[in-house]
């Protein structure tokens, strides 16, 4: 057998599912058509594919009125039917899969000759694009589409008895969503609203429970550089007001001290910003992080507008970017969650609250989301059209807009303006912007904070 392909295996393997079309649906499990090496055979099988799709026997007779002569050869058609069939076709198929597998390898060798000397463009976009030619080479998939229906049965009564134990998923830390939310492995989350509604706020309120949790969470910060996603999160788990970290104050310095050495040691945060990337390069980012720390669950993009684009059809890239999300959420059981702006309000418009088809860019925002959540607060638009003081705490709605396992629903909470953050804070006071009430704490020198404990990388 040559070592890229064997026309003789793709008979016999063709042959077999002929004789006993029974066979087609373990070889469909390893093969697809484009892993055969003969254009004729390719499009045979293609054929198959299509028959057993529509539940129509495998036979000769209804192969050749979907194929041309142009595409498959009677001679070779004969010499399928004519070939002995084989006892162990899956063997040969993962011998026809192994092929398939070194031909893609030599194109990309090829494409990597052409990118790197011949083309005319940066090391950098070299890179992208070979990492994005090579992330579509794969192996037989061993997921569990290939599990026969027993075994995703058994699997299904395991899980289904240790729910009174430990629910599938993960709980979100807030009261107001107890027993009501809860992000499942392969889950597409996105958390979408207009600007200063909160999606960061409430991103890093379901972070800062991970996190405390020992549950991993790979961070894309493609917004906002890592010096103030940290200075956010102390805020938020120390409730400090932000602007007074901005100035190098806390009001609980021991508290501060604390958080400090907690983030600096913890294995549970990393955190990227590197900003207006490709979707081939987080997706490929992503993969190598994913296969070397197997406790994160959780890989969170602020936001998608921030994804570069190819110049192409925004609508189409977005569609790609979200359906690639989609695809590493159920290829490692981990929740995905990115954040999306909403569309820009009419300025005449008189009601403000979210609905799903306000979703930016494109349909597929909404498509492929498992849950999407609209944070709100009215107090917000009150400030302009009933000429309203927005309190520092108000009451924030948090809309699950689609839920796939449920029904929409809102719940209420507080959010809290100078901590840019949501919960419940009844007992929560603020002193106004000179601080008199504030007492006298340790002044930090930022310039000095050194964060290297925490997995941060400023690329």
């Amino acid at each position: 057998m040559n070592s890229i392909h064997s026309i003789n295996i793709e008979r016999v393997v063709l042959s077999s599912i002929l004789f006993n079309p029974e066979e087609f649906e373990d070889i469909a499990e390893i093969l697809k058509s484009k892993d055969f090496y003969l254009p004729a055979h390719k499009k045979i099988f293609e054929v198959m594919t299509q028959l057993s799709n529509e539940e129509i026997p495998i036979d000769e007779e209804f192969i050749r009125p979907r194929i041309t002569a142009k595409e498959v050869d009677d001679s070779i058609l004969i010499e399928i039917l004519s070939a002995n069939p084989i006892a162990n076709s899956k063997a040969y198929a993962t011998q026809i899969k192994d092929a398939s597998i070194k031909r893609d390898l030599v194109a990309l060798a090829t494409t990597i000759k052409k990118v790197a000397i011949e083309d005319d463009i940066s090391a950098a976009v070299a890179l992208e694009t070979i990492e994005d030619e090579f992330s579509k080479i794969s192996l037989i998939d061993n997921s569990s589409s290939n599990k026969n229906l027993s075994e995703q049965m058994r699997e299904f009564d395991e899980n289904f008895n240790n729910l009174q134990n430990k629910p599938i998923g993960l709980e979100v830390g807030m009261k107001q969503f107890k027993n009501k939310l809860i992000f499942e492995p392969g889950d597409l989350v996105v958390i979408a609203a207009r600007p200063s509604m909160g999606k960061t706020s409430l991103l890093l309120k379901f972070m800062n429970y991970w996190i405390k949790n020992d549950i991993g969470v790979l961070f894309d910060s493609l917004e906002m550089p890592s010096q103030k996603i940290i200075r956010r999160i102390i805020a938020a788990m120390n409730q400090e007001n932000l602007s007074d970290l901005k100035k190098g104050v806390v009001k609980d310095i021991a508290k501060y001290r604390e958080t400090f050495d907690f983030l600096s040691n913890t294995k549970n945060l990393i955190l990227h910003d590197k900003s207006y990337v490709p979707i081939s390069y987080l997706r490929a980012k992503a993969r190598k992080i994913l296969k070397k720390n197997p406790h994160i669950k959780v890989w969170a993009i602020d936001h998608l507008k921030y994804i570069k684009s190819k110049g192409e059809n925004r609508a189409l890239e977005v569609s790609t970017i979200t359906k690639e999300m989609k695809a590493i959420a159920k290829e490692f059981g981990i929740v995905v969650i990115a954040l999306s702006q909403l569309r820009r309000i009419d300025d005449k418009a008189t009601k403000f609250r979210p609905q799903l088809t306000d979703l930016r860019e494109s349909g597929s925002v909404e498509e492929d989301a498992d849950i999407v959540i609209f944070p709100h607060r009215e107090s917000y638009y009150d400030r302009t059209t009933k000429n309203k003081k927005e309190e520092p705490i108000h009451d924030a709605d948090l809309i699950v807009a689609k839920c796939r396992d449920g029904e929409p629903f809102t719940v209420t909470c507080q959010f809290n303006g100078p901590t840019t953050s949501f919960g419940d804070f009844v007992s929560i006071s603020y002193t106004n912007e000179s601080g008199n009430n504030i007492s006298q704490n340790e002044i930090i020198d930022q310039k000095e904070t050194n964060f290297d404990g925490l997995q941060i990388f400023m690329d």
